[in-house]
């Protein structure tokens, strides 16, 4: 099931720069947008941050009526950050480690997106059909009204996903089945902390103000405050703890009339404009 049910229509306001992936010598670990396969997944959080929202697979989507109840498909959970513009990177993780990659924008780009990484095959977002499948061994039979290519990737294994909205390129997953997963000690999961206090306080990791600010507020519309009314911002201040500094946004919810503080981490941008 894909998991993108949850990226939510949101719109930002940066831009990050990217090359081309360069070639991978056999047996080298499969790295892609900075993330890479089989890796503990909180050795994401130090240069990540933390993720917009996590959701646990199955359940969350049998909860929201996307599966029927007693799905036997194998758990993971699914976390999502935050790229630029409406493009995000969704990672899969199993038992604490990472299983699947995806970029996915919840516009398609008009033409083909090379300020990110080309995935292993050349692929970019915005590419169309025909470009895609000229990249890969096995072509597709017809490429008329085709909404999704779905291959293995012979040197690796992995499966690979392409789909398409428009006849151009949305989403780009590269993941690995859980019969590939070897036999591994539990680590822990990915992290998504209450951020409700500073020893609870949610990691933004974003390299300047302007970015940064932003996602504080996508990462709050990102968790509505009855399941699906956004929050009402009704204060913002800064706080330093432990030679960190944070920012606290006051919210209400417009029907609950709950009121919460969200803790932000911003460490990381702090001062940088």
């Amino acid at each position: 099931m894909h998991s993108r049910w949850f990226a939510l229509c949101l719109i930002g306001a940066s831009a990050l720069a990217g090359t081309a992936a360069p070639a991978r010598a056999a047996g080298e670990p499969f790295t892609w947008l900075g993330v890479t396969l089989g890796a503990p997944v909180a050795s994401l959080r130090a240069t990540k941050g933390d993720p917009m929202r996590v959701v646990r697979f199955p359940d969350d989507m049998i909860a929201a009526g996307l599966l029927r109840p007693g799905d036997s498909r194998t758990p993971e959970r699914k976390a999502n950050y935050w790229l630029g513009d409406t493009i995000f990177l969704i990672v899969s993780e199993r038992h604490g480690y990472v299983v699947g990659i995806e970029a996915y924008a919840d516009t398609p780009p008009p033409a083909p997106l090379d300020r990110l990484p080309a995935d292993p095959h050349g692929a970019l977002l915005g590419q169309t059909v025909a470009t895609v499948a000229a990249f890969l061994p096995e072509k597709p039979a017809s490429l008329a009204g085709l909404s999704t290519i779905h291959s293995v990737d012979k040197s690796s294994g992995l499966d690979v996903v392409y789909e398409f909205k428009g006849g151009l390129l949305d989403s780009i997953q590269w993941s690995r089945a859980p019969a590939q997963d070897p036999a591994q000690a539990e680590l822990p999961e990915i992290s998504d902390p209450a951020g409700d206090a500073f020893a609870t306080a949610i990691l933004d990791a974003q390299s300047n103000e302007s970015t940064g600010v932003r996602w504080e507020y996508l990462y709050v519309s990102a968790h509505p405050c009855d399941g699906r009314t956004r929050w009402q911002t009704r204060g913002q201040a800064l706080g330093s703890n432990g030679g960190r500094s944070y920012d606290i946004l006051h919210v209400a919810c417009p029907t609950t009339k709950a009121e919460r503080d969200f803790f932000f981490d911003i460490t990381p941008y702090f001062g940088k404009m």
